[in-house]
């Protein structure tokens, strides 16, 4: 595989316009859409339900672990889902693409070498 400097900076490019600009953005937008539908509520009620009937033992491990973690918890399943799927596709796609682009210009090249001789 030919490796240009087009092919890295577009990939530099692209990694910190998606990690720095769009996970975070189109997470907020998920997460305000989840709120939008009312899963917020379901998860409060699914709260008080676990708290009248859970076992102690258990419902000590729910409370070592700070309410700021519970509340981060969808966001960090959002930038997960998009680290480990989105992301990868994405490169993936520009990979293909910058791989056929330098294809045809090798091929391109080649055959001028070949008209010259």
């Amino acid at each position: 595989m030919i490796i240009t400097a087009a092919s890295i900076s577009s990939r530099i490019i692209t990694y910190y316009s998606l990690i720095l600009v769009l996970v975070p953005y189109i997470g907020a937008r998920i997460i305000d859409f989840l709120n939008y539908i009312g899963v917020d509520d379901g998860i409060t009620l699914m709260d008080k339900i676990w708290d009248n009937n859970a076992p102690q033992w258990m419902q000590f491990f729910i409370d070592v672990v700070p309410d700021s973690c519970w509340l981060a918890f969808p966001e960090q399943i959002i930038s997960l889902f998009f680290a480990l799927i989105v992301i990868p596709r994405i490169f993936d796609h520009i990979d293909r693409s910058n791989y056929k682009a330098a294809e045809a210009r090798a091929k391109k090249m080649t055959s001028k070498a070949k008209k010259t001789n």
